[in-house]
């Protein structure tokens, strides 16, 4: 069951409030809250408030391009997990069986190696200095993390008969350094029988500019009435 339930107003800000800063209730990962609060929504056939509750909507707008499976999926992982703590008491009482320590003696063994050569030792400290240091900037270039943002745009057309599923493969066309597609999108209703094309997508910041993608989509005039970015979320 869900921490949080859609009918309780105090949850509802408190989630809108966490969405600021967050892709999906656990942080960065979604988890089985995801998916059993999404439920809460499809089951009574409703969807957060893009007024009162915009963080929460764009997190909903998110789950809802996954498909049910990947959701339940989400549910699956969390029963695994509370297996693992039992496993894990298994073996404890083998870790704590003491083990003699014979620390010093291969310490005794590393300074005599090469007798009482003062030079000898100096150039071994360097050389173990200069690895550490290497060591070290390549500590740092793995700790760089590349910024990226998760976007969802709402692209809206002219004709109601239009064909959705060939302009949202078009969309999907498009190919930039740093730009990265989701496969699923979805069709809502917006009036008078016109849908828009939900999509989401992943750039790299330093790369891609969404302005640019935006741009380029709604230059198809013909096929295209606008595009507005509906989410955008840091990763």
């Amino acid at each position: 069951m869900s921490s949080y339930k859609i009918t309780n107003t105090a949850d509802l800000h408190k989630l809108d409030s966490h969405f600021k800063d967050n892709l999906y209730v656990g942080g960065h990962f979604p988890n089985v809250e995801d998916a059993l609060l999404f439920e809460q929504y499809a089951s009574s056939n409703t969807e957060p408030s893009q007024d009162s509750h915009p963080n929460l909507w764009s997190w909903f707008a998110l789950i809802s391009l996954y498909t049910p499976p990947v959701k339940e999926s989400w549910k699956q992982v969390a029963a695994t997990k509370k297996e693992e703590p039992k496993k894990a008491e298994a073996k404890k009482p083998e870790a704590k069986k003491p083990e003699p320590k014979k620390e010093e003696p291969k310490k005794d063994d590393d300074i005599d190696l090469f007798g009482d050569d003062d030079d000898t030792d100096a150039a071994a400290l360097e050389e173990m200095k200069k690895k550490k240091a290497e060591e070290k900037k390549k500590d740092k270039k793995k700790e760089e993390v590349i910024q990226k943002s998760l976007v969802l745009l709402d692209i809206k057309v002219w004709d109601p008969e239009q064909d959705y599923d060939a302009l949202a493969k078009k969309v999907l066309t498009i190919e930039k350094d740093g730009l990265f597609w989701k496969t699923e999108y979805q069709l809502k209703d917006v009036a008078f029988g016109v849908k828009k094309i939900v999509i989401g997508l992943v750039v790299e910041d330093e790369k891609v500019s969404v302005d640019d993608i935006v741009d380029e989509i709604q230059s198809w005039e013909d096929d295209v009435q606008s595009v507005d970015i509906a989410a955008f979320n840091k990763i």
